[in-house]
């Protein structure tokens, strides 16, 4: 018997009011996700009881990435006590973008940033482009060799830069065309 919480993970298919979901009878509140993956907290609210999942489709749904999940809480304390001891100093930050510094040693090189391990974050360490992976399944991680480094990272949005192309060249178009329209 365990108090570790447990979770419900359901894919983005969910949304749009195409399911109901119950948990022992009562209603589990669902928001659109925009095209994320759910979380739901589906932990007992005693030790041993048995749990009841209902849903109720609206439409065909997918469930593919539907998964449940236990917590183990000691285990991810201890990895967070680990985690924290290369903790980022000297933190600056803007809306888009966030440096500091860290320190590692040989036995943990590898730093874990609350962040998640989005595509649109570029990352350099001591001034150099590092490649990031994920952890814990969402959140960003890096590795350096040991010593302190100077960590700078900023969030561009993927495909801004083609958006921002498509949009001059539509109005170059656009202006174009209206140019050299015959005047009547």
């Amino acid at each position: 018997a365990t108090s570790d919480p447990v979770y419900l993970t359901i894919g983005n298919d969910f949304t749009d009011h195409a399911a109901n979901i119950t948990l022992n009878g009562k209603s589990i509140a669902m928001t659109d996700s925009f095209r994320s993956d759910i979380i739901l907290n589906v932990t007992p609210e005693k030790v041993n009881q048995w749990q009841t999942l209902r849903f109720r489709f609206k439409k065909k749904v997918s469930f593919d990435d539907v998964a449940l999940y236990q917590l183990d809480k000691s285990l991810l304390t201890a990895d967070l006590t680990t985690l924290r001891q290369n903790t980022m100093t000297d933190v600056k930050r803007g809306s888009n973008w966030l440096q500091g510094h860290v320190t590692t040693t040989a036995d943990r090189s590898s730093i874990f940033l609350s962040v998640p391990n989005d595509p649109g974050w570029h990352v350099k360490v001591d001034g150099r482009a590092v490649r990031t992976h994920t952890v814990f399944g969402l959140l960003m991680g890096l590795r350096t060799t040991p010593g302190r480094h100077h960590i700078a990272m900023y969030y561009l949005p993927p495909y801004l830069g083609v958006g921002l192309l498509v949009s001059a060249l539509s109005l170059l178009l656009s202006y174009l065309y209206l140019r050299h329209q015959p005047k009547h």
